[in-house]
């Protein structure tokens, strides 16, 4: 970046510094007195998250939300004379301007930077926080309402929950957290009820949990924030959700293992804007859940504790993970098909339901484990699960299918446009079969691994075998990946691994980008053998950065039953959405099966697939 450019747009950060607002300091968090970030020629204050206890990691946190483009320069007593900004494939290039480091962002970010001879700042530039309350018939301030302790200095769980009971009691409605510390145990969302956390409001994990329960496989886990059978249930806003880490003990004064949240049996949820730290297991748990939506959701997690991964969802139906941070020792985002049992899923089994139709997009990881990871749980199917579009900064393992647990069927699989830039230790990509579920129609496509890595496919005699492996487009240390054997890759494949492909077409070559996700709902179709699906099926066509595409034909094939569609091409509308009139199921009763597809569109496919029923 050039002195004058600089300049010039330093200049006119003055016109535009009415946009950036600062995240405020909640009481008693320390900040960063030597480290000077500015937005818009805003100050930002820096506040340090540490780690406590045994693992003392520590990060530097600049929070803001802005409008529009913005210049960000880093100074302090000591300015850093460079910057590393991750994820490089934003393509943000820092630059000097009068003794401090400059760089400008054109919309919402999550970035890991680094500057010599300090911890990791984390730069969170969010949109606006929306607020809640229009449209709402109960609004409750915790404080002013309620009488929660804003200071810290006394428990707040009784006015926090008794918030959250009054509204649900009243068909629903809002629950802010002004800014604030707040001290809680557990607490439980109603119903109706979105619970907001104001920007500058920290809600925080008492000393000691109320409960003498462990944390084990085979004992209940300790959940700070919980909905269970609820719908249309929210946990919102810019604020900061604390799990008080290492420092966390029973009564007994043994050490606990605490996660954010939990659903189970829950529709309609929807989690945005947090920020979750200090977490040491599972941290984001949506479980045996539909229609869940985690947006802009930031979590730092020790690098030195396992079982802390970033989001799980849990034996879910209908999902989207978009634009979310995870930092954490273990496994960044992770569906888990099925899981009863397992010390996170299990916490409270729920009903055991296939898992289908999960989106996660615009996500960046840094994890000692995999970045992106479908399994070990594999008690029930996983069908149509896609991760897309998102940076692994660091991982040990990239775009991973692990199958244990059981022997449901993995069943169409997308890796897409994921960026691995830092060292990836074991496979970049990996499936593998543990027990004899059958993995099928698996894709990685157009994902750039910039360092050393290799390709592990095992699968597993008696019916664990895995079927259909495409690599489209993929890069190896700026080499195209042309073949398995004598590539820039290592590669393990075993004999009970069929039918893989790969397939690099060249610059220029490739067609648009383009995803096929459902259209929530559309999978309710249970009918009897012969008649229409009550819901016809829809698909929505979307770009790399998950913008609808109207005028995109897709086609709908039915490969199994022997029904019949309405349609079989079907060109999207303004937004993005094909659907059929109609697909009428085959005569006899059985599984039927619907492909959507877009012509040359190879990695990318929905599959729609119901029980035919015998007649009433």
């Amino acid at each position: 970046m050039t002195m004058p450019r600089c300049l010039a747009l330093i200049l006119l950060s003055a016109v535009l510094s009415a946009a950036v607002l600062p995240d405020p300091v909640p009481p008693g968090e320390p900040t960063v007195a030597d480290l000077e970030v500015t937005v818009d020629g805003q100050r930002i204050p820096v506040v340090e998250v540490r780690m406590n206890r045994r693992h003392p990691d520590t990060y530097h946190v600049a929070a803001f939300a802005f409008q529009g483009s913005a210049v960000v320069s880093v100074g302090g007593a000591k300015p850093p004379e460079s910057l590393l900004i991750r994820p490089s494939g934003y393509g943000i290039t820092p630059g000097a301007a009068d003794g401090r480091q400059v760089f400008i962002l054109d919309r919402p970010r999550l970035l890991h930077v680094e500057i010599p001879g300090r911890p990791p700042l984390l730069v969170f530039a969010d949109g606006p926080d929306a607020d809640p309350r229009p449209g709402a018939a109960t609004v409750i301030d915790v404080v002013a309402d309620a009488k929660a302790d804003p200071t810290g200095r006394n428990p707040a769980t009784e006015a926090i929950q008794g918030a959250i009971d009054q509204a649900g009691q009243r068909g629903g409605g809002v629950v802010i957290l002004p800014p604030g510390l707040y001290r809680s145990g557990k607490l439980h969302l109603r119903t109706g009820v979105t619970l907001h956390l104001s920007p500058g409001a920290l809600l925080r994990y008492l000393d000691v949990a109320s409960d003498a329960m462990d944390f084990t496989k085979d004992h209940p886990g300790l959940y700070f924030i919980n909905a269970e059978g609820t719908e249309r249930t929210a946990l919102t806003g810019r604020g900061r959700i604390d799990g008080n880490g290492e420092r966390l003990t029973g009564p007994d004064g043994k050490r606990r293992l605490i996660s954010a949240f939990r659903s189970s049996g829950c529709t309609d949820l929807r989690l945005e804007g947090l920020l979750l730290t200090n977490f040491t297991s599972w941290t984001v748990v949506p479980a045996f859940s539909r229609r869940v939506t985690i947006r802009d959701v930031k979590i730092i997690n020790s690098l030195h504790l396992y079982e802390n991964d970033g989001i799980d969802p849990l034996s879910c139906q209908e999902v989207l993970v978009d634009h979310c941070f995870v930092l954490a020792t273990d496994d960044a985002f992770c569906p888990k098909p099925g899981g009863v049992g397992t010390h996170g899923g299990g916490a409270k089994p729920g009903p055991a339901i296939p898992m289908r139709d999960v989106v996660f997009n615009d996500c960046v990881a840094w994890t000692r484990a995999a970045g992106f990871k479908l399994g070990r749980q594999s008690s029930t199917p996983a069908l149509n699960i896609v991760a897309k579009n998102s940076h692994l900064l660091y991982c040990h393992r990239g775009c991973v299918v692990d199958h244990d647990g059981g022997k449901a069927p993995f069943l169409n699989i997308l890796f897409q446009d994921i960026t691995i830039e830092n060292f990836c230790k074991s496979s970049a990509f990996h499936i593998e079969t543990v027990d004899a579920g059958p993995t099928s129609e698996v894709a990685f496509e157009r994902i750039d691994l910039q360092t050393k890595g290799s390709v592990s496919l095992g699968g597993k005699e008696g019916g664990g075998d895995v079927r259909q492996v495409r690599f489209i487009d993929c890069w190896v240390q700026g080499q195209p990946l042309k073949a398995l054997s004598g590539g820039p890759i290592r590669a393990n494949v075993n004999r009970w691994v069929q039918d893989v492909q790969v397939v690099h077409r060249g610059e220029g070559a490739a067609p648009q980008v383009m995803t096929l996700t459902t259209v929530w709902g559309t999978h309710l179709m249970s009918a009897p053998a012969g008649k229409p699906v009550p819901v016809p099926p829809a698909v929505q066509v979307s770009d790399r950065d998950h913008r609808p595409l109207p005028g995109v034909a897709v086609t709908f094939t039915v490969v199994a039953g022997g029904g019949s569609i309405a349609a079989t091409r079907v060109v999207t509308d303004a937004k993005g959405i094909a659907s059929p009139p109609s697909w009428t199921l085959g005569s006899e009763p059985g599984p039927n099966r619907l492909v959507a597809a877009v012509p040359g569109i190879t990695a990318s496919q929905v599959i729609f697939q119901t029980e035919g029923q015998n007649q009433p």
